[in-house]
């Protein structure tokens, strides 16, 4: 699904991390003028290098592309500029919290290093444990309901009802019935684009079959409207197994050095945020027809590096 998004879309979503905090622009060739502004051949490229896997033979129309989004952009920096909003203190703040991100971020690509790198056999064993990803892997059609959290029902009454209704018609039916709060949507997805707790109970269930999955802002119901076999080899999946598990060693190193300096500082809530709760930690998983299986960590984390 990747390969096949249009090469515009994706060198959309890199601009912003183009020319944001670029205060004191390198000595390069210039790529082009814009009134009394460069955008220099550094920022076109610093750009394209957040696309990953463009083909050859793309380079030139993608650095074109590239480059005359951020014309657009220099002009409505200019004009904004122009308008004083970069003194607005709403801008102000927003660039400050864009700022303490990109700080963040440089700290733990510093910090992790050499070891963000992924063994063939790590590749191997992620894919031959994750059949429902890859060489099992569906596209589904599907129907959810979600319940938020105050909803004035209990989940075994959920439960009780989703087994009891012979469609999940019948079942929003009985919600109206008790007048519980309820949104219901419907999508076609891939495996990769659900969360991989989801996707692991969504294989192990048919078409017409429902689960369930609970979590800090309700219940979600999902039903199987259809499915579409689509497995992926282990050469097509490799790259996309390598960044996720890149990714997660990542996010795995970020957590456990923000645990060591929070272990190491003074922090004190005040005001209202010291009567505050603490934050609820995931709930569990759960589906109707099949039997709950232990998810290990890194299955409960989701699928955000695929």
């Amino acid at each position: 699904m990747l390969r096949k998004t249009p090469l515009w879309l994706a060198l959309g979503t890199v601009l912003a991390l183009a020319a944001c905090g670029e205060s004191d622009k390198p000595n390069s060739q210039t790529a082009a003028k814009v009134n009394a502004e460069e955008i220099t051949v550094h920022q076109v490229n610093a750009a394209l290098s957040q696309v990953p896997a463009i083909p050859e033979d793309q380079q030139s129309t993608a650095a074109r592309q590239v480059l005359d989004r951020l014309i657009d952009q220099e002009l409505l920096v200019q004009k904004a500029i122009d308008k004083k909003l970069d003194r607005d203190p709403q801008v102000m703040q927003s660039i400050q919290a864009y700022k303490r991100q990109v700080l963040a971020q440089a700290y733990i690509e510093q910090l992790s290093g050499a070891n963000t790198t992924v063994s063939k056999n790590e590749i191997d064993a992620f894919y031959e444990k994750h059949p429902e990803l890859f060489s099992q892997r569906r596209i589904y059609k599907l129907q959810e309901v979600k319940i938020p959290a105050s909803a004035n029902v209990s989940r075994d009454a959920l439960t009780a009802q989703l087994k009891e209704s012979g469609s999940l018609g019948d079942f929003v039916a009985w919600l109206k019935s008790q007048g519980v709060k309820y949104n219901i949507s419907s999508a076609i997805k891939a495996a990769e684009a659900l969360p991989l707790d989801m996707a692991a109970k969504l294989a192990a269930l048919q078409t017409a079959q429902t689960a369930y999955f609970t979590t800090p802002m309700g219940i979600s119901i999902v039903h199987v409207d259809d499915i579409q076999p689509q497995p992926m080899n282990k050469e097509q999946a490799s790259p996309f197994i390598e960044r996720y598990l890149v990714n997660h060693r990542k996010i795995e190193l970020a957590r456990n050095e923000v645990q060591t300096l929070k272990t190491a500082a003074k922090i004190e809530y005040v005001g209202q945020f010291a009567k505050a709760p603490a934050a609820a930690q995931p709930a569990a998983v759960h589906s109707t027809g099949s039997t709950p299986r232990t998810q290990d960590d890194a299955v409960k984390r989701g699928l955000s590096g695929l």
